[in-house]
């Protein structure tokens, strides 16, 4: 086994290699007066450090590079309200990586107002602020602040007070892709249809760890909103999170379409919809019959306000919720109308548990097969 191992990291070090020997590090603005000036002199694997300074937007094109502000210093990429901040407009192979700057009054169109990352790349954004970015007009697409068909991971970022006027996803929008959120909070964004802080369309998987999604709004999935095709089924997975003040006409926290679910040692506060104040899971009309698991442990839901139901399931009788369990959970103090705990709309698992948790109201819908008990 120790030999099996050794070979590996061996291999694994000639792959490398390339990259380590061939990388070169440019340096802004002792070397090129601009980042775009770098980008442009770099190859695959070059690394960019950028000293403190208000720099114009930059697009990468094909490569896959570092660019980071050089420790303690205040890097800004600025759209100046006209022009789109960071543009990744074509496939590559190597990942892309900004650290430790601003990206700051981006405005696009259609998509990605702060950044536009198409094509399946891989994008890692680490201690950056995106805010103030806008995408106006197109109904079918948004991502104020980040729009990216491919590997997202955020990690210690801040994404505030971005939007989409006419779409989707105020903060981000995921086209098909997997979105990676550690220790980032987005807050004050906003979109018009869909996900206020995050949407996510397609094939998507999502998630987050110790997070903040506070003071999102949007139609549908104030804080997120995901919605999966047909044929699939989302993955979501929310660990260590915080969803306070969060509203939407459905889903005022989170709405989840056919989407299995995992949350654990999350807290809802504060948040409110017409239906489904902290979350609203549901699924498309007359899909074809998929296992859909929904689990949730150790979380708060707390002062979430709404005509209806602080958790609504609803799914369409064609369809299929496999698992559904909870426990060590606490439902008090929300305002849900008649229905203030959770409310079933779907059959229910025979294997369906509720345990060592504390629910103020538990309603069954007409359209369930049987009761169902609740331990208080």
């Amino acid at each position: 086994m120790e030999y099996i191992m050794n070979k590996k990291f061996f291999l694994l070090a000639i792959c490398l290699l390339p990259v380590l020997l061939f990388s070169v590090t440019r340096y802004v603005p002792a070397q090129y007066a601009t980042i775009q000036l770098a980008i442009n002199a770099s190859s695959n694997g070059d690394i960019i450090l950028v000293s403190s300074g208000t720099y114009g937007p930059i697009s990468l094109g094909n490569k896959g590079l570092t660019i980071q502000g050089i420790q303690f210093s205040n890097v800004i990429i600025d759209g100046n309200e006209t022009q789109r901040c960071v543009t990744l407009s074509q496939y590559s192979a190597s990942p892309t990586y900004l650290r430790n700057m601003t990206i700051t009054d981006g405005y696009a169109y259609s998509k990605g107002g702060g950044i536009y990352s198409p094509n399946e790349r891989e994008l890692n954004i680490e201690q950056c602020v995106i805010q103030n970015c806008t995408v106006l007009y197109d109904v079918n697409y948004g991502g104020g602040g980040i729009y990216c068909n491919g590997a997202l991971e955020l990690t210690e970022c801040e994404i505030n007070n971005c939007s989409t006027s006419a779409g989707s996803g105020g903060g981000i929008y995921m086209n098909s892709g997997s979105l990676s959120i550690e220790s980032t909070e987005i807050t004050y964004c906003e979109s018009y249809l869909a996900g206020g802080g995050i949407f996510l369309i397609g094939s998507s998987t999502i998630g987050m760890v110790d997070c903040l999604v506070d003071h999102c709004t949007s139609g549908s999935g104030g804080g997120i909103m995901v919605q999966t095709y047909c044929d699939d089924i989302g993955d979501c997975k929310i660990y260590d999170t915080d969803f306070s003040y969060n509203s939407a006409s459905y889903g005022g926290a989170v709405s989840l379409s056919q989407c299995s679910t995992d949350i654990r040692n999350s807290k809802f506060n504060n948040n409110t919809s017409v239906d489904g104040s902290a979350l609203l899971l549901s699924s498309q009309l007359n899909p074809p019959l998929l296992n859909i698991l929904i689990y949730i442990s150790g979380s708060l839901f707390s002062s979430n306000v709404s005509d209806y139901s602080t958790i609504k399931i609803s799914f369409a009788e064609s369809n299929y919720l496999d698992q559904f369990k909870m426990n060590n959970s606490t439902l008090c103090n929300n305002d849900g109308g008649a229905y203030p705990g959770i409310t079933f709309y779907t059959t229910i698992p025979s294997d369906a548990s509720i345990s060592h948790s504390i629910i103020r109201d538990l309603s069954i819908s007409t359209y369930c097969d049987y009761d169902y008990c609740c331990l208080w």
